[in-house]
């Protein structure tokens, strides 16, 4: 079939029409999407990646086992010094013993060793021959009272010889009553044997009846230059110990050589109304 030529203007004119839209559907397909104008921002600060990463394909380091403490070893406890054999056990002696016009005798035997306030003594019991008649003065009645003497004990220390302790028991006929004591000492400074010429030192007595009130005596005490003392027992070189309080003087004399446990002898004007003299007459050493 022909076409005219006023067809072919109007195919033509219907195709330049059509041309921009198929354009613009074509760019609509293969056009890729515009970039924002603005990129997101970055953080200022990135992420603090760990200090020590593990390499790539390495296991994880196990942390090394902690070494378990040594035990403690305990402190093994000093060993105790067991306490000393009492060296005096057996050891006895015998007193003459003097009070105005009466004399008696008295045997004292070593019973054993015992603590007294934490210190070594060794303790002594006085067996009479007669029973010992005293006077003492009883200050709540103002006048001297009749006694007699039922026991004496007596500890003195291991490792000086002074007396720590003493128990004694009397008796007053008149009243019917019968009193035990205990006296007590307490010491200042170094005191005792060994002894030497000039030493001195003091202590307190408390002296605890059954029945009144304790009493108490500051004593002095002071070593005299040695000189020779004649007894039944014997000669013996020894020093004067002088014990001073307001209630008289009680004088010992104990052997230079230190090898007796009690004195030589012993003048006492502390005790009773009247002064008290005892001198060894026999020693028999501990066995």
């Amino acid at each position: 079939m022909r076409i005219s030529s006023k067809l072919w203007i109007l195919i033509l004119a219907v195709l330049l029409l059509a041309l921009p839209l198929l354009t613009a559907c074509g760019d609509d397909d293969t056009k890729e999407p515009t970039a924002p104008a603005t990129e997101p921002t970055v953080p200022a600060t990135e992420p603090t990646a760990p200090a020590t990463e593990p390499a790539a394909g390495s296991p994880t380091a196990k942390p090394e086992p902690t070494a378990e403490p040594e035990p403690t070893a305990e402190p093994e406890p000093e060993p105790t010094d067991e306490p000393a054999a009492c060296i005096a056990t057996g050891a006895s002696w015998v007193y003459n013993v003097n009070n105005l016009d009466e004399n008696t005798v008295w045997t004292v035997t070593v019973t054993g060793c015992e603590a007294v306030d934490g210190a070594d003594a060794y303790a002594s019991e006085a067996a009479f021959d007669v029973i010992p008649n005293r006077e003492v003065f009883a200050a709540q009645l103002g006048s001297a009272l009749g006694v007699t003497f039922n026991n004496e004990s007596v500890w003195r220390s291991s490792s000086n010889m002074e007396i720590v302790q003493t128990e004694s028991s009397t008796t007053v006929p008149s009243m019917g009553l019968t009193v035990s004591s205990v006296a007590t000492f307490t010491f200042g400074g170094t005191y005792g044997a060994p002894l030497s010429e000039g030493q001195t030192w003091s202590y307190t007595k408390l002296t605890t009846p059954s029945l009144g009130s304790p009493m108490t005596a500051e004593f002095t005490v002071e070593v005299d230059a040695a000189e020779e003392v004649t007894v039944g027992a014997g000669t013996y070189n020894c020093y004067p110990v002088v014990h001073t309080s307001a209630d008289g003087v009680r004088t010992e004399y104990w052997s230079v050589d230190g090898d007796l446990l009690t004195p030589v002898k012993v003048v006492d004007s502390t005790v009773f109304t009247s002064t008290e003299t005892r001198e060894l007459a026999s020693y028999t050493p501990a066995s």
